[in-house]
């Protein structure tokens, strides 16, 4: 169980039992808005807090190691080396309660950088831990630098396409609330699992795993993350195939496809012409395309520190379409899809995994 750090009251709570819903979360004691924005300023201030000590610690510690040494140097001495003593003393504990205070802050900046991460829409539409001790086995750590910049680790194999959805999500969390936005109070619909039609030779039912839906008042919009570290992608309409290093592939704009109709398929709320693909890369050592809208409702992009272009053409095309239901259907929308084909108990994934692996090795 993970306990979160409160950054308005520093309570301690766990992640269920936050009050409020979807875009409005609210801690459990103060009942003052939790987000992402709030941990930023929260470690904002912490880290304020680590420069003063930092200094402060610079004069402390030298007095200290001054009167050590007077002090080694004046023992035994009658009266004198009894006053030395005590001011060798005296400047030691304040050396002492400053370094504890600076470790407290440090120690702080990590709860509220972990708390970030559990206490988001992300981990509360997911439930993908920080760490797995099990089943292939993992850990994060995320941190605040000391620009203020909150920061996850990659990881690795099949972790780094978790973090590489991550940060998507995160940017167009970003947009989603943002009231000048067109994707303000978009619903964001992160790993969900659609069944499939039983696999003919073993007669097990697999999922189509969706990497994130943006569901809109106007249309709903199906995402396939990749993680691509450094790779060179190239991508021109009307989007039938992408080239990577020089390699045609369908595969990937298929898969999305494929997701877009599992999704069209349970969710009638969305006629099938108001549902849109969009494939993602992260991480990409560079990205070129001779178009940054939809064509035919398909869209590839790319997702970068600096670059939120496929944030970009979801909200153009979102301003080109007329709305098809109301916030509050919207919202009920979110919440239905989530608890009926989201993975909040990690089962899925486990199984889904399993049996993928078997089947393709």
């Amino acid at each position: 169980m993970v306990d979160c750090l409160c950054p308005h009251c520093e309570g301690l709570f766990r992640p269920e039992d936050l009050a409020g819903s979807y875009l409005s979360r609210r801690c459990p004691y103060c009942s003052v808005a939790i987000n992402e924005a709030a941990y930023d300023d929260a470690a904002t201030a912490a880290l304020s807090g680590v420069g003063q000590y930092e200094m402060a610690l610079k004069p402390l510690h030298e007095r200290k190691e001054r009167w050590e040494r007077l002090r080694n140097l004046l023992d035994g001495i009658p009266f004198v080396g009894h006053f030395v003593k005590r001011r060798s003393a005296k400047a030691e504990r304040e050396h002492r309660i400053a370094w504890q205070a600076l470790c407290d802050e440090w120690k702080k900046l990590g709860a509220l950088a972990t708390a970030r991460y559990y206490a988001g829409e992300w981990y509360l539409r997911t439930h993908n831990p920080l760490e797995r001790t099990k089943l292939a086995p993992f850990r994060l750590t995320p941190e605040y630098r000391r620009s203020g910049e909150w920061h996850l680790p990659v990881g690795k194999g099949e972790v780094s396409g978790m973090t590489a959805e991550f940060s998507a999500f995160q940017k167009l969390l970003e947009r989603v609330c943002d009231s000048g936005s067109p994707l303000f109070r978009a619903q964001l619909l992160p790993n969900l699992y659609f069944p499939r039609e039983p696999d003919r030779a073993t007669d097990q039912v697999l999922w189509d795993q969706v990497d994130l839906v943006v569901a809109t008042r106007q249309a709903a919009f199906v995402l396939e993350v990749k993680s691509r570290s450094g790779r060179t992608v190239v991508a021109k309409a009307p989007f039938e195939n992408i080239t990577i290093d020089g390699v045609e592939d369908r595969r990937m704009l298929a898969q999305n496809s494929r997701h877009a109709v599992a999704f069209a398929d349970r969710c009638f709320k969305y006629p099938f012409e108001k549902v849109y693909e969009q494939l993602v890369f992260v991480r990409l050592g560079s990205f070129a395309s001779d178009e940054c809208g939809f064509v035919d409702h398909v869209n590839v992009s790319c997702c970068g520190a600096e670059d939120s272009s496929f944030v970009d053409a979801l909200e153009r095309e979102c301003t080109s379409l007329p709305p098809i239901m109301s916030q509050e259907e919207l919202d009920r929308l979110g919440e239905n899809v989530v608890l009926t084909y989201g993975d909040l108990n990690q089962k899925r994934a486990h199984l889904h995994a399993s049996k993928v692996k078997k089947l393709y090795g």
